[in-house]
């Protein structure tokens, strides 16, 4: 198994924990708040996360997406094994998407959660703005669902080679920093400029350096690399709203660097923003959405 499809299932296995370790909590109370609100479900069907996400990808790379499903159901559920294709539309066209895994998650009286992972084709420099997903079963019945807004940014050129990355933030249930450890491949010295990346939740972004990948010490100084060191970078997202509602946000953002003189950039490895919810949590963003 080659390490990009090894890294697919890992980071569908995190994402899906997240969801487990809030279902897991307080057990009794969520009994009774099943109970409680079981005439506030929605109808049965699958309901899919909006998320708000921005993934760059070189031009030779094939994008990668992955998508939180909740099942409602007052009886058998479908098997996923029923769908047989995904199809993604965006403001340049659909996009056919190939299913690569699925990872069920926990499974209670009146939900399911699962996420799903959708491999996207190798596709043409220019921005790909994706909002809906069109299901088609196994009988050719297909049905339309919201996912939120989904930014593929294809940029032209390849991976540069100034630049190594060692640790970096995987996942997170806030959004708040993104953290990266880089080590300088070349003699000459390097700036880091800014992260760059395209969202609906607006943020100002701040640049920490540190001496090690815990952060345990910050360096005050200019945001430079000499040749053949290593440090790390901590960009902070300060939000520019009040808003405390739940966020499912996936990035891989573009990093700006200069060399030389000469402006460059790397697409640093996605990293999952995804909340710790309850019951109740999910009873309230199942309401949100549409079927």
């Amino acid at each position: 198994m080659n390490i990009s499809k090894l890294l697919e299932i890992f980071f569908v296995i995190l994402l899906v924990i997240t969801f487990t370790i809030a279902c897991d909590v307080n057990n009794n109370e969520k009994k009774e708040n099943i109970n409680k609100d079981i005439n506030n479900w929605p109808a049965d069907g699958l309901y899919f996360m909006k998320w708000d996400s921005y993934h760059a990808y070189f031009e030779e790379e094939e994008p990668y997406i992955q998508l939180s499903a909740i099942q409602i159901h007052s009886a058998k559920q479908k098997n996923e094994q029923s769908y047989k294709k995904y199809i993604l539309l965006s403001n340049k066209g659909e996009i056919t998407a190939t299913f690569t895994n699925y990872l069920p998650g926990p499974k209670e009286e009146k939900y399911s959660l699962y996420t799903i992972g959708l491999r996207l084709p190798k596709m043409k420099p220019g921005k790909y703005i994706i909002s809906k997903l069109k299901i088609i079963d196994s009988n050719n019945q297909q049905k339309m669902y919201d996912i939120g807004k989904w930014v593929i940014d294809i940029k032209k050129g390849f991976k540069p080679k100034d630049l190594d990355l060692g640790k970096k933030t995987f996942i997170s249930g806030y959004f708040d920093w993104y953290r990266v450890e880089i080590l300088n491949n070349t003699r000459e010295k390097i700036h880091i400029e800014n992260l760059d990346f395209q969202l609906n939740t607006p943020v100002k972004t701040i640049i920490k350096i540190g001496k090690d990948f815990n952060m345990t010490e910050y360096l005050e100084e200019e945001p430079y690399i000499d040749q053949g060191e290593t440090k790390v970078f901590q960009f902070e997202f300060v939000s520019k709203v009040n808003d405390s509602k739940p966020k499912f946000i996936s990035l891989r953002p573009v990093l700006y660097y200069k060399i030389n003189n000469q402006s460059k950039f790397i697409i640093l490895p996605t990293a999952i923003y995804s909340p710790v919810v309850n019951d109740k949590t999910i009873l309230e963003l199942v309401q949100s959405l549409n079927q």
